[in-house]
């Protein structure tokens, strides 16, 4: 009977320890993987539309982390997770142009979040701010802003800007500091050169970019 009961609460442990395993493995699993020298095939991730929609539905998913008995976290969509950051003036923003291409969209890699669309150029006070490289980015213009999300302090999340690229140009480091400016006038008066300040709410604790999906952990309440 006693041994009955061992092997019963060993396998019960050994359930408890799979399913911990299991839920925390984006934390664990690329640490592993570096260590043994491990490296996943990359796929390409599909760029998806920033859309109202996608505020709707991430501010959904936001909601049920904020209840006190609701998930420790929750998985959104890149494109939602921005749609929602932009809602304030996603509504009045309009395409620069016909080109579905041109349309914004967003996607997200592993500890990189993506956001492009096309932008006229005259709309940021023409390409002088550019530098030597303005006269070749005139009318309507692919950006491209990549960069990370970091949660320094409750309520205080951040993306901060690691690559600006317009059109086939990739900006110098120097210049992303000026272009974050232009592109983000709002981006928070505290906020550091090439940093932009998120809107999440307080409950988020912490951030992860995985390869298609972006995780919200809830924090300390």
């Amino acid at each position: 009977m006693f041994r009955c009961l061992g092997r019963l609460i060993a396998f019960a442990l050994l359930l408890v320890l799979g399913a911990s395993a299991y839920l925390t493995r984006d934390r664990w699993m690329p640490a592993l993987a570096s260590r043994i020298g491990w490296h996943r095939t990359a796929t390409a991730v599909a760029w998806d539309p920033i859309t109202p929609d996608g505020a709707r539905r991430a501010r959904a998913a936001l909601d049920t982390l904020g209840r006190p008995t609701g998930p420790g976290f929750v998985n959104v969509a890149p494109a939602d997770l921005v749609a929602f950051a932009l809602e304030p003036v996603l509504s009045k923003m309009t395409p620069a142009s016909g080109n579905p291409d041109d349309r914004l969209a967003a996607r997200a890699d592993s500890g990189t979040i993506a956001v492009r669309g096309g932008i006229r150029m005259a709309d940021l006070g023409g390409g002088a701010w550019l530098g030597s490289l303005g006269g070749a980015a005139d009318g309507v213009q692919r950006i491209e802003v990549r960069g990370r999300i970091d949660v320094p302090a409750a309520g205080k999340p951040r993306f901060t800007v690691t690559r600006i690229i317009v059109g086939d140009l990739t900006l110098p480091s120097a210049a992303i500091g000026r272009a974050t400016d232009l592109l983000a006038p709002s981006r928070g008066k505290d906020a550091p050169p090439g940093e932009v300040a998120i809107p999440l709410p307080r409950q988020v604790g912490d951030v992860r970019l995985l390869p298609g999906r972006v995780t919200l952990y809830k924090g300390p309440q």
